[in-house]
């Protein structure tokens, strides 16, 4: 019976010492597969005497898949399993899987495989795949979606016993990325700073001071004065951006404007006008459903569309098309002037 499981089920498992003979960890999001390598290579075996005698972590540039078989068949010296990990597994070729395959017919109960894979997708149609699935447990680990990041750097923040709002949590998704190990990493060093300051709470002003995005002038306040029809902001914003060229980007503008007004033609074309049926719609936020809901008031669906085509064509005269001598400041002022007019 196929096992596709969450990474906390994984961890209540190891936690448990309730083991499976292999899994396999997959997916475009790294985050994950690599905190349940790190878990399946820290927690099982408790000390540094079981660690050098029972664990392996191999790497597939330089493996077969009969290495792999051999370090699993070995007995655990001294200690209840044996562990092999395999890094980047997704560079062994795949005509030698097959092994692998005849090995998990019938595994060595005391020895423990994790195959981590690099790698969006796995074919479901490979004889590994199929035989890990009944005899395993395979965890795919996928990216989060924009709109859901806020949410989760909240519940990161939380777990590690710190407060942050949403729009604080809002600031650093835009600054940050959908790359969760570098917003870990920059929480776990606001951390450090809360500590010596006596505080837990990640404020905007914290982040400003210590990450360097602008809690005023960023592109999260650039969408803001834009639907409120705030154009003296707006103005400064964009003055801030040619200003200080390496905290922003006019590509990452571009992509972050086209987005919002993109998820607003959806909110538009929503057929349930609830806000329960707008937000599953769109597929966004409590915060971002409120900014689509004041924008919709000003911008109706063919004012909509034609934002969406200004901002195209801004992205097109940003990569040479037809943008003759215009500076990216004055590119993007006259877009947002188009937009706003």
């Amino acid at each position: 019976m196929a096992k596709s499981v969450s990474y906390q089920s994984i961890i209540k498992e190891i936690d448990k010492r309730q083991f499976q003979p292999i899994y396999m960890l997959y997916g475009d999001e790294t985050y994950y597969i690599d905190l349940l390598s790190d878990y399946f290579e820290n927690k099982i075996l408790t000390n540094e005497d079981e660690r050098e005698f029972n664990l392996s972590v191999l790497y597939g540039k330089e493996i077969t898949v009969a290495d792999i078989v051999m370090s699993a068949s070995e007995c655990p010296v001294f200690s209840d399993y044996r562990i092999t990990i395999v890094k980047e597994a997704q560079s062994i070729d795949k005509p030698n899987w097959d092994s692998l395959v005849e090995y998990l017919k019938e595994p060595n109960s005391q020895s423990i495989v994790v195959l981590c894979f690099r790698k969006e997708t796995i074919d479901s149609r490979l004889k590994v795949f199929k035989i890990i699935s009944d005899k395993g447990v395979i965890f795919q680990s996928q990216k989060l979606k924009d709109y859901q990041l806020p949410d989760w750097i909240i519940n990161a923040a939380t777990a590690k016993g710190y407060s942050i709002d949403l729009r604080s949590a809002e600031l650093l998704s835009e600054f940050l990325g959908s790359n969760l190990g570098k917003i870990v990493n920059e929480i776990d060093k606001l951390g450090i700073i809360m500590e010596k300051q006596g505080t837990s709470n990640i404020t905007p002003e914290l982040i400003e001071r210590n990450i360097g995005i602008s809690k005023d002038y960023n592109n999260f306040e650039l969408i803001s004065a834009i639907i409120k029809g705030n154009i003296q902001h707006v103005n400064r914003i964009i003055d801030y951006f040619a200003g200080n060229p390496k905290a922003n980007s006019i590509a990452q503008t571009t992509v972050l404007l086209h987005r919002f007004f993109a998820d607003l033609m959806i909110y538009h074309s929503s057929p349930d006008k609830s806000q329960q049926g707008i937000m599953q719609f769109v597929k966004c936020n409590f915060m971002r459903y409120n900014e689509l809901k004041l924008a919709a008031s000003r911008y109706n669906s063919g004012r909509t569309l034609y934002v969406i085509e200004q901002i195209r064509d801004m992205d097109a005269k940003f990569k040479g098309f037809g943008g003759g001598t215009i500076t990216n400041k004055d590119l993007l002022r006259e877009t947002l002037y188009k937009i706003m007019h």
